[in-house]
């Protein structure tokens, strides 16, 4: 997978699941998928890039991680 840049992660533990499930279970209306994304850049320190805004725009307050919109 390397050749097309695609990172394989076998470093997340019960506790990024927990973060995971935690984030579904606070946040109103959010996928499972996008509480993987905030748990995954939270834990990097990472800015989340979405187009999402309907989704991401509510988030923002909570500060969880830096999150900038594609358009």
């Amino acid at each position: 997978m390397q050749s097309i840049n695609v990172i394989i992660r076998d470093d997340l533990k019960v506790d990024f699941w927990q973060q995971v499930g935690k984030y579904k279970g606070t946040i109103k209306r959010i996928s499972i998928a996008d509480c993987f994304a905030l748990t995954l850049a939270n834990r990097e320190s990472a800015i989340l890039v979405t187009s999402d805004r309907k989704e991401f725009e509510p988030i923002i307050p909570l500060n969880i991680c830096q999150i900038d919109f594609i358009r």
